[in-house]
């Protein structure tokens, strides 16, 4: 079973084993996103999600995250790119 600090749990969904990160999930209520490209991308979804200068892509709650809580800072990606993951097309 994989060490992951109770703050960025809420960042994966772990394989049925516990022994990898099978994907990274959005944190806000109602989105369904996942992704296998790693937490940088997971970044990248919260962040372009939130602008609301583009309406095309924009929802509030990802901006009222945003506002409220802390999003994955560097250190904190690259704590989560250092544990054992499936990659893409596994």
């Amino acid at each position: 079973m994989l060490n992951i600090p109770n703050e960025l749990q809420k960042y994966v969904v772990l394989t049925d084993n516990g022994d990898q990160v099978d994907r990274f999930k959005c944190p806000v209520p109602g989105c369904d996103y996942v992704t296998r490209l790693g937490p940088g991308a997971l970044k990248m979804h919260m962040i372009l999600r939130a602008d609301p200068k583009v309406p095309t892509r924009y929802d509030q709650g990802h901006e009222e995250y945003l506002k409220n809580n802390m999003v994955l800072d560097q250190e904190q990606i690259k704590m989560l790119s250092d544990y054992p993951r499936k990659e893409l097309g596994t």
